[in-house]
């Protein structure tokens, strides 16, 4: 591990499995990159169920009398509307309309949210915050937060005594009580999968836990790398991987659409602009952030790239030019040192 990262509330857990000392840096957190073998943790989370360490995820708490005027400031009016025990995923742009970030917002009571992000934006929404009788604090630090996917998660949690997961509506979350502290449980429809926070202090006791109730249902331990993978089969863009968030006030670029984002105002009047595509690669090794042609005319470029275990293929998230990102629309993707086919699809990839 690098010095000076912060380790999670899980790592005294992670790091006894992860044997091979395999760690990566996101954000400020050290995380494990994989318990072995990445591709089988992949395989797994389409087979039984797979457990991910995923806090370096960021939690911003805002609250206070005007915390919905803020978020539906920067988000989106539709957070006005957001029930209780419900989330929305949203993004926010600068003045000239380029994306600064995107995520989830959660709604705990009339004035208390909770957005979580690869990358929230921290500073900014502190910044604002003051002008709408609101406060705005990170509290990744203070929390753990696990991922638990794959066909068998359900049961899994209904072992561990979690008897409501099965009942979640996308979107949805409850606070569950065990044993005298409590777990926050989210379903993420993004990823066809549940989150876990809880008190940094009682994340070993929650991890302990879901082990001992997936070891019934082949559950594996998965790493960062297989995270990253399941999110681009699920045609999720990241910020800081796929495109670099835009913190100048008038910046353009990226436009929403480019992003796979849906309008929610109105920020982007360019016809023209590019699309979010998926691409199938005609080969194992990934293309990332490479021109793309037809006939000869670029009608785009790959973002992040990586090979799928599931689909025995790479595959890559891309901007393409509306015209060309219907799908079946047979590619050329340039690289240094060769010319690879690509054949577009519809995301999510599976």
């Amino acid at each position: 591990m690098s010095f000076g990262l912060l380790r999670t509330a899980f790592h005294a857990r992670t790091a006894e499995h992860n044997l091979s000392n395999a760690w990566v840096q996101r954000r400020a957190f050290s995380v494990p990159a994989h318990y072995g073998d990445p591709c089988q943790e992949v395989l797994a989370a389409r087979v039984s169920a797979v457990l991910i360490d995923a806090s370096a995820y960021e939690d911003v708490r805002v609250h206070g009398a005007g915390a919905a005027a803020l978020l539906a400031a920067a988000c989106g009016t539709a957070l006005r509307e957001l029930n209780t025990g419900r989330s929305l995923g949203v993004y926010w742009c600068a003045d000239g309309g380029g994306v600064r970030g995107l995520g989830v917002v959660s709604r705990f009571s009339e004035n208390d949210f909770i957005l979580r992000s690869a990358d929230a934006d921290f500073g900014w929404f502190t910044a604002a915050a003051p002008r709408f009788n609101a406060v705005a604090r990170d509290i990744s630090s203070e929390r753990g937060l696990i991922v638990l996917a794959g066909p068998f998660a359900a049961a899994v949690l209904d072992s561990a005594g979690f008897e409501e997961a099965a009942g979640l509506q996308d979107g949805q979350l409850v606070v569950h009580e065990w044993r005298g502290f409590g777990v926050t449980l989210w379903r993420d429809q993004g990823l066809d999968a549940y989150q876990l926070s809880c008190a940094r202090d009682d994340a070993a006791a929650l991890f302990d836990r879901l082990l001992r109730a997936g070891r019934s249902f082949g559950l594996y331990l998965a790493g960062q790398e297989a995270f990253e993978v399941l999110q681009l089969e699920a045609g999720m863009v990241l910020p800081g991987l796929d495109f670099a968030p835009v913190r100048q006030n008038f910046a353009r670029e990226p436009l929403p659409s480019s992003l796979g984002l849906e309008l929610t105002s109105s920020v982007e009047s360019n016809s023209a602009a590019r699309v979010l595509a998926g691409i199938e690669l005609g080969r194992d090794e990934p293309c990332a952030f490479a021109p793309l042609f037809r006939e000869n005319v670029e009608v785009g470029r790959t973002l992040r790239s990586a090979y799928s275990p599931a689909l025995r293929r790479a595959i890559a998230l891309a901007q393409l030019a509306p015209a060309q990102a219907s799908a079946g629309t047979e590619l050329l993707i340039r690289t240094t040192n060769t010319h690879v086919k690509g054949r577009v699809v519809t995301l999510p990839f599976l």
